[in-house]
């Protein structure tokens, strides 16, 4: 549902809507292959780190300010997911009935 919804929406027009509507800092994804870099890796200028449901990892960028040579941790804290999606939904206009039945079709999950 949502891989369709923004499959209608330019890059542009999603920036814009981050950057107005929510002041959001973003930017584009140009290409992953910089992972691969030495220079990249040596800096350790992305960190991969267990999701917030600890079943998947992913890739942040690490925090650009250094003290003693080491940027902050960065990771995922569990949330309490049925919750959290149930008012991103409810801001984006979607009933009560509506989110029960994404629960039921198990698009909406809970944490583990």
């Amino acid at each position: 549902m949502i891989a369709a919804n923004l499959a209608q929406r330019t890059t542009g027009r999603m920036r814009r809507m981050l950057l107005e509507a929510r002041d959001a800092w973003h930017a584009a994804v140009n290409d992953y292959a910089v992972l691969a870099d030495p220079q990249v890796a040596h800096n350790k200028n992305f960190r991969t780190v267990n999701g917030a449901t600890g079943l998947t990892t992913i890739t942040l960028v690490s925090h650009p300010v250094r003290v003693r040579r080491r940027s902050a941790e960065c990771g995922c804290r569990r949330r309490n997911s049925v919750r959290q999606s149930e008012e991103i939904l409810r801001e984006l206009g979607y009933a009560r009935r509506a989110f029960e039945a994404l629960c039921a079709k198990g698009a909406v999950g809970v944490s583990a």
